[in-house]
């Protein structure tokens, strides 16, 4: 009877803690629906911004800076990758040399 008694006032409790956990649930997706249309807006807000641009005609030279600003910053990235791997490179050479240097 002990027993039956503890199990009850477990499933009692776990009762009572489901419902927050739900409560809060039902919140985080009011949240998530709330975000997601606050972002469907931004993106109509850009869209208008971008019509607005190109109807003032400077979009094309607008539009030419951004892609010549993409392509330096792609290929600046790609330069500061090649020069990390290669000064690694140089580092792992040097203290190879350094060691052989030791046993001899």
């Amino acid at each position: 009877a002990g027993t039956r008694e503890l199990l009850g006032t477990a499933r009692t409790s776990l009762g009572d803690l489901k419902q927050p956990v739900l409560d809060g649930i039902s919140d985080t997706r009011g949240y998530l629906q709330t975000a997601q249309a606050d972002l469907g807006g931004l993106g109509d807000g850009l869209r208008t911004t971008s019509e607005d641009i190109v109807g003032l005609g400077i979009g094309g030279m607008i539009g030419g800076m951004i892609s010549w600003l993409q392509w330096f910053m792609i290929l600046m990235s790609i330069l500061f990758m090649a020069a990390g791997v290669g000064l690694f490179l140089l580092g792992m050479k040097k203290e190879e040399s350094l060691e052989i240097e030791e046993h001899q």
